[in-house]
């Protein structure tokens, strides 16, 4: 693909992810946890149709649901000592991180936790590192295409204003865009994305 055309997609699905994000945390209507995962699965599957990844890039193993659990579990950490230390730091952040909860209000634990481990964890690793980053990398190289995914990920996260929830964007999609870096196995970050969201939006909310 020259690179122009790399330059022309690039631009494109992040026009689209930013309509998708916009749609789901800017426009008050329906379910927050469809939407995202429409959103996410629609992104995806686009993605897949235009540039299907690698057979290599889905090899699972035990290692591979090990490394994966275990990132998930880094991962979770870091959000928790990140929530002490942003209280500590800023009188808005309690508030903030609550309202993030509040978008998830009255919807059933457990449909959230289907959603979240069998739709939208999976989609958006797809879509994210496995379409995005990999596009990104092959036109700005591999350290520049991870700052460049890592960043947009954060920014389409800004329709929500809510600087905590940016903030975390950036944390996760610098995190898992670094194990995409290093291993290119969509399974290993399918399974920590997964996990993680479930652990923190169902299990142990970090409040």
């Amino acid at each position: 693909m020259d690179s122009r055309k790399q330059l022309s997609q690039l631009n494109f699905f992040t026009l689209l992810a930013g309509i998708f994000w916009y749609f789901t945390f800017a426009v008050n209507m329906g379910n927050f946890w469809i939407k995202i995962a429409l959103s996410s699965v629609v992104l995806a599957s686009c993605s897949f149709f235009i540039e299907k990844p690698r057979s290599s890039e889905y090899q699972i193993s035990w290692t591979n649901v090990l490394m994966g659990i275990g990132s998930a579990v880094i991962l979770y950490g870091i959000f928790y000592a990140g929530n002490i230390f942003s209280g500590l730091l800023f009188d808005f952040a309690s508030g903030q991180v609550g309202s993030i909860y509040q978008k998830g209000e009255g919807t059933n634990p457990f449909l959230i936790a289907l959603i979240l481990l069998v739709v939208t964890s999976p989609a958006e690793e797809i879509f994210w590192r496995g379409f995005f980053q990999k596009a990104a990398m092959k036109r700005y190289g591999d350290q520049g295409g991870y700052l460049f995914t890592t960043l947009i990920y954060g920014l389409v996260h800004i329709w929500s204003g809510n600087f905590m929830l940016v903030g975390a964007a950036l944390v996760a999609g610098a995190f898992w865009g670094f194990l995409y870096l290093k291993f290119h196995n969509l399974p290993i970050l399918i399974i920590s994305h997964g996990i993680w969201a479930v652990t923190l939006f169902v299990l142990w909310p970090i409040r």
